[in-house]
């Protein structure tokens, strides 16, 4: 079976390019300087989302048939799938909201006025495309220029071969153990590599430009 320590510290090593590392300690201690706040943030949940992959499963514990083994690889990464992409758009929705309250210090007409925090969703690529060009973001322009397949990785739908990680892990939520067999293909150690450096990028790449338009957001 996938020894998925080794594939953690593999991971690690990539995250090295983006900022990133394993401190857990302060978020205002450890991050690279050149980041916001939120972005250590996303830094702290990035490794609780990391943390199944050192688990061990007592297998002998469980009645199972030999086929059925890919169950242990698929759980882990399950697990990690789904925090990665709720640290992604959690880090997306708290920079929104603090360029937002940034801004309405400094305007006479408060942008929050015209978005509910209630119905803040990151994951829905076209809401997100909207409310950061509303905070003079260009989050498509900005991604296409590292990466210009990213986008569709993170945000893409059924009809995408694969399908992005947000649509993996929708179906999964949903539909459970169905969802990963039929997924079976994509759901692999290399999804999991792909998914965390991808999601790594994105968010490192929007933070830069956050840090660029609104410099006040940088840790002191």
């Amino acid at each position: 079976m996938t020894d998925l320590k080794s594939i953690a510290k593999e991971i690690w090593k990539n995250l090295e390019n983006y900022g990133f590392n394993r401190s857990m300690a302060d978020k205002n201690k450890f991050v690279n300087r050149k980041q916001t706040s939120t972005f250590g943030i996303f830094n702290i949940n990035l490794i609780r989302a990391l943390l199944p992959l050192y688990m061990d499963f007592d297998k002998s514990r469980f009645d199972y048939k030999p086929q059925q083994d890919i169950y242990f690889l698929q759980f882990p990464i399950e697990i990690v799938l789904n925090l990665v992409i709720t640290s992604f758009e959690v880090y997306l929705r708290n920079s929104f909201i603090e360029i937002l309250s940034l801004i309405d210090s400094k305007s006479k007409i408060s942008l929050s006025n015209l978005f509910d925090e209630r119905q803040l969703n990151f994951l829905y690529k076209d809401f997100c495309k909207k409310a950061f060009k509303s905070i003079n973001i260009d989050i498509i322009e900005i991604i296409d220029s590292i990466d210009q397949d990213l986008w569709r990785r993170i945000y893409g739908g059924k009809e995408d071969k694969p399908p992005g990680y947000i649509k993996i892990r929708h179906d999964l939520t949903h539909q459970g153990i169905e969802a990963a067999l039929n997924i079976s293909t994509e759901f692999n150690v290399d999804l999991l590599k792909n998914l965390v450096e991808d999601v790594a990028k994105f968010i490192y790449t929007v933070d830069c430009e956050i840090i660029s338009k609104y410099p006040r957001l940088r840790l002191s």
